[in-house]
Parts: structure tokens; sequence; C-alpha cells
């Protein structure tokens, strides 16, 4: 009798640890990549999880990111915020389609592929 209790103690550790491994894959499934080119030629290199689930949302915040003329980044090291002025270049990684829905300027180019 106990060796069952125990098998089934087991399996279900087992089924446990499995929905963990898998939720791990899919958190770095979604996670999204920063990277921050500063005009003294320094880059810093951010992962992050998705911060906004909509097309609404994500308007907002980059309607935010652009009128506050600052990137603010939390982070385990603390709070980092960048202003316009010492940014060469930001680049964030999105999903496909990811961005459908939200307005960039008119002038943005969409759909392009970066050829090396």
């Amino acid at each position: 009798m106990v060796c069952s209790a125990r098998r089934g103690h087991h399996g279900s550790a087992l089924k446990r640890a499995d929905a963990a491994s898998k939720e791990t894959v899919d958190t770095m499934a979604r996670l999204r990549f920063l990277t921050v080119q500063f005009i003294d030629g320094t880059s810093r290199r951010f992962s992050f999880p998705e911060q906004a689930d909509g097309a609404g949302v994500r308007q907002i915040k980059l309607a935010s990111f652009f009128e506050d003329r600052q990137l603010i980044i939390e982070s385990e090291a603390g709070l980092n915020v960048f202003p316009f002025e010492n940014l060469k270049a930001v680049q964030l990684s999105s999903e496909s389609g990811e961005l459908d829905g939200v307005q960039i300027p008119p002038h943005a180019i969409r759909g392009a592929t970066e050829l090396t």
C-alpha cells in the first residue's frame, strides 16, 4: 500500500515538473528583446515578458514612449531611465502580427526584412 501511494506521489510530482517545464518554455517563447544603442557607442540588451495584451494597450504604451522622450526599464538591477538625447537607436523584437492594429507614424515602413 505504501508503494502504490509513493508511485502515485511520484507520478503527480512528474506531472507537476512537466507542467512547470512547459510553462518555462511557453514563457521563453513569449520573451521580447530590446537592444539600446547609446550615442557614446555602447549598447545594452534586455529581455522581458510581454508587456501589453491587445492593440489598444500597445498603442497607448507606444504613444507614451514617444511623448515622454525617455526609455524607462525596470530590471533586476533597478530602475533605468534613458533620455532620448542619449540614445542612438532602440531595437525592439515583436512577434509576427503583434503590431497589427497599432498605429505607428505614417512614414514608418512595415513588413521589412533585414538583409545581411
